[in-house]
């Protein structure tokens, strides 16, 4: 079996496991982080990210700092409407030059030019 195939069923397995551990623990998340190395020997490691409850993951700790120093940016969670649908807003990445949001009708994650959101935000404000 590839082993990039059995990694991925081996983290979505410890994923859901995760899950329950949260509960337990009251952690707002518990996740593997994106990333795994693995070499041809078979070893593999992951690394294990987490957030306590009420806290914030990095992503959108970045983009509330951001948001400080920018009054064009829609607050974290705002619901924004973008090409037809409707995204939540969940953080930035690590250059802030694209937002983390949530399609609210299919539950994926998508990355956002930070330009268009400010854009659409100014927009969704003014038809208000």
């Amino acid at each position: 079996m590839n082993t990039k195939q059995t990694i991925e069923k081996v983290r979505a397995d410890i994923n859901a496991a995760l899950v329950d551990i949260a509960t337990r623990h009251n952690l707002a998340q518990l996740k593997l982080a994106p990333r795994c190395t693995y070499d041809a020997a078979g070893a593999f490691t992951f690394k294990l990210e987490g957030v306590v409850g009420g806290g914030m993951d990095k992503d959108a700790s970045r983009y509330v700092d951001m948001q400080q120093w920018d009054s064009t940016l829609p607050p974290l969670n705002y619901v924004l409407p973008y090409g037809g649908r409707k995204f939540s807003i969940e953080g930035c990445n690590t250059t802030g030059s694209k937002a983390k949001a949530v399609d609210l009708a299919d539950g994926k994650r998508y990355l956002l030019p930070m330009e268009s959101v400010r854009r659409n935000y100014v927009i969704s404000k003014g038809a208000q």
